[in-house]
Order: structure tokens, then sequence, then C-alpha cells
């Protein structure tokens, strides 16, 4: 795996870098917030300067990027809190161009790409735990359930519905039309736009092949990942600035060895996870990802970035507590992404079921 990032790659970054440093300031976020609302003027934006075409190939009138560059964008989507969803239309846009029927998906993709539909995965339904909701029915080409945590679930024109075991959990392309889905907004500890929807009679089609929601999983799990790491560097970026400004004692309080140890650990967390959700990110990329790798990369980023966030707030002091300074909007992130996809406990379990797998180190 190659560690740099390429020419392409740098270029995304330093783009969008540029872009969102402009076009997001941290109080629009905030003002967001609190209307549980998605950010529509950056949406259309990105919409037309191309960014949401990235995802897709040339034959969709796309810009061609590979996973690894697309996660290069959702780090700085993260980085910035930006409250988009790029991460979840990328990813849906992504299983159908793969997993659909031409003739199908290409109006969904093309609308996509001039922002006017809003695409985004729901695939958790409530049987394992004690909200239980009625079974999943589909007939007549409509669709009856229930489905929770739908990050922009309010925002959607469409979802990839997970179907239940009657379609083999195949993909199902819902369309809300006409009070056919209702929708509860739901607080997190995120504080972005995350939804229970309730489908009844939504027109749906199955849209994919099988194979496709085990991609889309195994694709949103290490985007998520990179959405920790994203956010887990903001907070080393911010800490490392505020401890060469700070002045104690005569000094800056970054010229002490106390605070520089903290700075160092969280620096080797930061890149860990770096490299840890670079290589899953890659390994799915050369279709050679295995379900072990990608639940120890989620595990990991979830918990050195949870790790990341207290120290931050502890070199920052008395101002890192306060919630008008911006710390809080990457410590809020990482907290409710380390959960999404796959919490620390869930990932664990599934690495440590493969603990007894024989490896090939050739």
């Amino acid at each position: 795996m190659e560690i740099e990032l390429s020419e392409t790659q740098q270029l995304v970054r330093n783009s969008l870098r540029e872009l969102l440093e402009r076009e997001v300031p941290l109080q629009r976020v905030r003002e967001l917030e609190r209307v549980q609302g998605m950010d529509e003027a950056l949406w259309s934006q990105l919409a037309n300067l191309g960014w949401l075409g990235l995802p897709f190939s040339e034959a969709f009138s796309g810009g061609g990027a590979s996973i690894t560059d697309l996660s290069v964008a959702v780090e700085e989507f993260a980085r910035y809190a930006a409250p988009v969803p790029f991460a979840e239309v990328a990813a849906c846009g992504l299983v159908l161009e793969r997993f659909g029927e031409e003739a199908l998906v290409r109006p969904v993709i093309d609308a996509i790409t001039v922002g006017t539909e809003i695409l985004v995965p729901a695939v958790l339904d409530a049987s394992d735990s004690y909200l239980q909701p009625p079974e999943d029915t589909c007939s007549g080409g409509c669709f009856s359930g229930r489905r929770l945590f739908v990050d922009f679930g309010q925002s959607a024109t469409r979802l990839l519905v997970r179907g239940g075991p009657a379609w083999d959990h195949a993909l199902l392309l819902v369309t809300p039309e006409h009070g056919s889905v209702v929708r509860t907004p739901l607080a997190t500890t995120g504080r972005v736009q995350t939804s229970s929807l309730v489908f009844k009679d939504a027109p749906a089609i199955a849209s994919t092949a099988p194979g496709a929601y085990g991609f889309l999983f195994d694709l949103m799990r290490c985007y998520t990942a990179v959405q920790c790491l994203g956010a887990a560097q903001r907070a080393l970026d911010m800490t490392t600035a505020y401890v060469k400004t700070r002045v104690q004692f005569g000094r800056p309080i970054g010229a002490f060895q106390a605070v520089q140890h903290h700075l160092a650990n969280m620096a080797t967390l930061v890149e860990a996870t770096r490299f840890m959700t670079y290589e899953a990110v890659w390994a799915i990329e050369q279709g050679v990802a295995t379900e072990e790798q990608l639940a120890s990369a989620k595990a990991w980023a979830a918990k050195a970035s949870i790790e990341v966030a207290p120290l931050a707030h502890l070199l920052n002091g008395c101002i890192g507590v306060t919630e008008e300074y911006d710390l809080h909007f990457f410590t809020l992130r990482i907290k409710e992404r380390s959960l999404a996809w796959g919490s620390v406990d869930e990932c664990m379990r599934v690495a440590a079921a493969h603990v007894a797998d024989a490896v090939d180190w050739l």
C-alpha cells in the first residue's frame, strides 16, 4: 500500500480544504445544528463545482475518483464538521453503479451529480432491541417497515433500504412519495441530522444484485472510521495551535514537557488511525478486504479518536469545556461517529471471532 497521497489526492484535499475553509464557518454549523438541518447552500455549490460527480465513472459522466480519493474528501468534510451527506451519497451512488442495472440507476446518478437527488442508506432495523417494529412487508412494488438512525433521513429524496430475509437482504431503492414515509428527528450526541423512518407502502424497486449490501456496509464502516480520523486530526491541529499561543509563567505552555508528551500521544494516535483506516480503504479498493480487517480499523479509529478528544480538552484548559469554543464540534462528532456502523465493542467482537483463523504472512 502506498502511504503518501498521490498528486490527484493532494489536489482533492487542497481544493476541498480551501472551499470548506471559505464556505463553512462553524457559526453557520451551529445554526444548522439547532434545527437539525443540512447545509443546502454548500450542497448546491458542491454540485455546481462537480464534487458530487466525483465518485462515478466516465461512463456516467463522473470524475472517476477511486475509493481512496473519496476517502480524502470524506476526511476533509469531517475536519470542518460540514453538515452534508457526502459520504452517504457517495457510498450509495457507488453501490448503484456497481450492482444496479444501468437503465435503472443512470437517472438516479444523473440527479445525484446535479444535486437534486439525495440518496442515503437506511439499513438498521430494531429487531435486536426493545423497539419491536412491525414486520417488513413488500408487495405490489411498495415497502413497509421501520429503519432507525438514518443519517440525513429528513433531507433524503430517496433511500437505499436493506430488505429483510425474504429478499436476501437486497437493497431496495425507496422513494418517499405522498406521505409514505414518516420521518421522526432523533437527538444524538453528534447533533447532526438523524432520523427514525417508518415506511408505509412507499414505492420501492429491488435495485441491486447480490453482494451490494455487503459492499455498502464495508464502505460505510470505512468512511465512518475516516470521519473519526478527520475530527481527531482537527482536534489535534486546534490544540497544537492553542499551546503555541497560550502563555503561562512567561512562556507558551507548549514549551512545557508535560504538554509536549500529551501532544505526542495525540499525534501518535492520529497517525496510527490514519494508517489503519487508509489501509482498510485500500483493501476494499483492491478487493482483498476481510471482515476482520475492516472491523479492526473501525474499532481502532473509534477508540483512538475518543482518547484524542479528552486530551485536547485537557490541554485547552478552561476554555476547552465551554460549548462556545469550537473544539466541541469535533469531540461530539467523534463520539457519535465512534458508535455509527459498529461501535468499538461490536467491531471487537467481529475481530475476536477471527482470532483463531490461520494467517498467511507471505
